[in-house]
């Protein structure tokens, strides 16, 4: 799934997955569509006529959605839910403005009652969605032309209530397509997601998703945290996204389509390759294979764990590799994204020295290695030890076992994760010449990703990264093996209003089918990652192969690159 992030906006492709058919029974334009219970709702018009329909197999292309109510008096231009009950944005005329109004219905399309906002939205409404989902509450998005749509307003609006709560922008400009705008959706744990299209006769429709929650201060302008373009390829004239929202931890859409034949096909789609779950979502992103690291960089001994990574000021990486008593051999590779590089050992270090070596950061012209729970030891280029430091927590009710550590782009200092009872907290500490130091508690990190963490990589205009893995015991084998691995982001402005911060998304890396030999791989295990001097994402992983023999396995620990997610530096 190709994309850009660039530490405020993730840009991320998907390609929507067909599900079932929308019938038009004299309503050509879909409006709006929402979830009750099991069953998906959707609501056509065509002039002052509207008939909603019903589905539970949405995603079903075998399925075909079928009529609850026909003739509803309305031109339809939204849908949400509130329990059991639907709530239809409408006009009383075709067109947009004048006569904008809420209308109640049940599931068998009953009117219920209507409530106006035309003295809220003069100018008419283009999406309706449910604030809070108990509430009769109501985020409305305002009627924006092609010339004015470059700002989003939205207004915050009760049942009964003829002024709005609370109003809001969103920048539009240079992130949705400001032709045509579509609808919108709102979801508590993941904020608003924003639909738009770039004109009726193409194929491509953006949705922005915008981090606002209910609590935040009234005329608030937000720019979107993510763009997601939704782009269909194939035999269509028209394949136009018309409403959104989510179900099954995946965003469900209604689109109006038209085949290459002129024929009429409105249908049902899911994003697949995207998923919601917790408070963030991840997607799947490419990667390729860089040099391998052998198991004997020193020939002298064999280091089984590929622990960390690092460049120095010459964009070389540096890694640090393990066995399992007290052997930890330190190298470096030049080239290593070229597959047929050799590395280079600088030095071995005996006597558990550096520990399990989980993380390791450059700064300073100095490489700064967690070789234990509260140790973490300096090296030069060389490997030459310049100070072995004792870290103890500034608040003494905590207790530190450390994982790993970036530099924090303070004087000195770095950004130190501890995983203490599976809890990732997050810690700064600065290193200058004594060999105690002590760190200061910025916050708990939520791990919504993989169970195991192993790296973090922090830049100042990106924010922050945590590697997380599933290794896990399978029957037959003697070792943990890890199919699944997750590389979460984390905005650490945040940790200015909480101290429990949850990933604002992840990006999965699943276990290869074979390696370049056609092998099928045993493990893929994500252990570091760090930001070259080109901007990508570079990582190491331990990984081994089955061999021909039944039992045997063959290791393949080395480099990658995430190469489908380019990141951009303000």
């Amino acid at each position: 799934m190709p994309g850009t992030f660039n530490g405020t906006t993730l840009t991320i492709s998907a390609t929507p997955v067909d599900g079932a058919k929308i019938p038009d029974n004299n309503a050509t334009n879909v409006a709006g569509i929402a979830i009750v219970g099991s069953d998906m709702y959707c609501v056509k018009t065509t002039g002052l006529k509207s008939t909603l329909y019903k589905t539970a197999n949405y995603a079903s292309s075998s399925a075909t959605a079928a009529t609850v109510k026909q003739g509803l008096n309305w031109f339809a231009l939204g849908l949400t839910k509130i329990g059991n009950y639907l709530y239809m944005l409408a006009e009383d005329h075709k067109g947009y403005g004048g006569s904008t109004t809420i209308v109640k219905l049940d599931t068998a399309g009953n009117q219920l009652g209507t409530h106006s906002i035309k003295s809220i939205c003069p100018n008419g409404a283009l999406g309706i969605t449910a604030a809070d989902g108990t509430s009769e509450k109501f985020i409305i998005m305002h009627y924006a032309t092609g010339s004015s749509a470059g700002t989003l307003t939205f207004s915050v609006v009760s049942w009964g209530k003829s002024s709005a709560e609370k109003k809001f922008t969103v920048t539009n400009s240079g992130y949705g397509y400001t032709t045509q705008l579509q609808d919108i959706y709102y979801h508590t744990s993941f904020g608003l997601f924003i639909l738009t299209n770039n004109t009726f006769s193409t194929l491509q429709n953006r949705i922005l998703v915008v981090d606002y929650q209910n609590t935040d201060s009234s005329g608030k302008k937000y720019v979107p945290s993510a763009v997601i373009n939704v782009n269909k390829t194939g035999a269509f004239n028209q394949y136009n996204l018309e409403s959104i929202c989510m179900k099954a931890n995946h965003l469900v859409l209604a689109s109006n389509v038209v085949t290459s034949a002129g024929v009429a096909e409105d249908k049902f789609s899911v994003l697949e390759g995207i998923t919601y779950a917790g408070k963030t979502y991840t997607f799947a992103c490419g990667f390729k294979f860089g040099a391998k690291v052998p198991t004997k960089v020193d020939p002298n001994y064999s280091t089984s764990n590929l622990g960390c990574i690092s460049f120095n000021n010459e964009n070389v990486p540096y890694f640090v590799k393990q066995d399992n008593t007290s052997i930890a051999v330190l190298g470096h590779c030049a080239n290593y994204m070229d597959t047929s590089a050799k590395v280079t050992h600088v030095k071995t270090f005996t006597g558990n020295k550096l520990g399990h070596a989980n993380g390791m950061s450059y700064f300073n012209s100095t490489f700064y290695i967690v070789a234990g729970d509260t140790k973490v030891v300096a090296l030069n280029n060389s490997g030459t030890e310049v100070m072995t430091y004792t870290v103890s927590p500034s608040d003494t009710s905590k207790k530190l076992q450390l994982k790993a550590i970036n530099y924090f782009y303070e004087a000195n200092t770095a950004l130190l994760l501890s995983v203490v009872n599976e809890k990732l907290e997050l810690y700064k500490c600065a290193f200058g010449g004594s060999a105690n130091v002590n760190a200061t508690y910025l916050g708990t990190l939520v791990n919504a990703g993989q169970p195991t963490s192993q790296d973090i990589f922090y830049h100042k205009s990106l924010g922050l990264f945590v590697a997380t893995s599933n290794p896990h015991n399978v029957s037959g084998h003697d070792e943990k093996i890890t199919t699944k691995n997750t590389l979460l982001h984390y905005n650490l402005n945040k940790l200015t209003t909480t101290t429990a911060l949850h990933p604002d998304f992840g990006f999965v890396t699943d276990i290869p089918d074979k390696d370049a030999q056609g092998r099928t791989y045993n493990s893929f295990e994500l252990e570091s990652v760090a930001l070259d001097g080109n901007n990508k994402m570079t990582a190491v992983f331990n990984g081994n192969v089955k061999t021909s023999s039944s039992t045997g396995l063959a290791s393949t620990d080395g480099f990658f690159q995430y190469n489908t997610l380019d990141f951009i530096i303000k």
